[in-house]
């Protein structure tokens, strides 16, 4: 009885360090009615390998090499913001999950961390990307009179071990808002605003 149970336990501690292992994916923001290219590292990957989605896709394996792939995933036209789970797996067994945004907004990289040099951005948008920790990245936003600003961050619920606020100025440089995240599991930095001018 000893060895048959000591037989059983060699067995699954070798299937488990033969499944794939998930590292990393990009991008974290996945846009409803696109096809985007999803490049994924990790260990163990192999010519069966393949992406499952908790969300509805169509994936397609486009090259694979042991530490890292590229998937084509084509999404449905409409697909409301979610956090979703995205797993790979082959015949030798499933990774953990990797959690990404489902967005139906157009997304662009962050790429300005001069406070005099903002990065324009087209609203509405949504901004894909890591900020490297101590930083900050500024962008510029141009809005109406009256207009109605949503703006919050996906960090927490997406298991980033960073710690984003965001600080909001108007056009004659005063901060008019300002958003940490709660000191709870889960939370994330979001702020609404009304601007009382036009400007940028």
């Amino acid at each position: 009885v000893r060895v048959y149970v000591l037989c059983i336990l060699l067995c699954v501690a070798h299937d488990v360090v033969a499944m794939p292992l998930l590292k990393t994916v990009q991008s974290l923001s996945f846009v409803s009615g696109k096809v985007i290219e999803v490049r994924v590292t990790g260990e163990r990957f192999s010519e069966g390998l393949k992406l499952w989605t908790s969300f509805i896709a169509k994936s397609e394996l486009i090259n694979v090499e042991p530490k890292k792939a590229v998937f084509r995933l084509t999404f449905p036209a409409h697909i409301s913001v979610k956090v979703g789970q995205v797993r790979v797996y082959d015949p030798t067994g499933i990774s953990a999950p990797f959690l990404v945004l489902m967005d139906p907004l157009s997304t662009v990289s962050p790429k300005s961390t001069q406070q005099d040099n903002p990065q324009p951005l087209a609203w509405p948008v949504a901004i894909d990307g890591k900020f490297p920790a101590q930083s900050s990245h500024w962008f510029a936003l141009e809005v109406e009179e009256a207009e109605r600003l949503s703006i919050e961050v996906y960090s927490e619920r997406l298991s980033a071990k960073g710690d984003p606020v965001i600080r909001l100025f108007d056009p004659e440089g005063r901060e008019v808002r300002y958003a940490d995240d709660d000191d709870v599991p889960g939370s994330d930095a979001a702020l609404m605003y009304k601007a009382p001018m036009a400007g940028i």
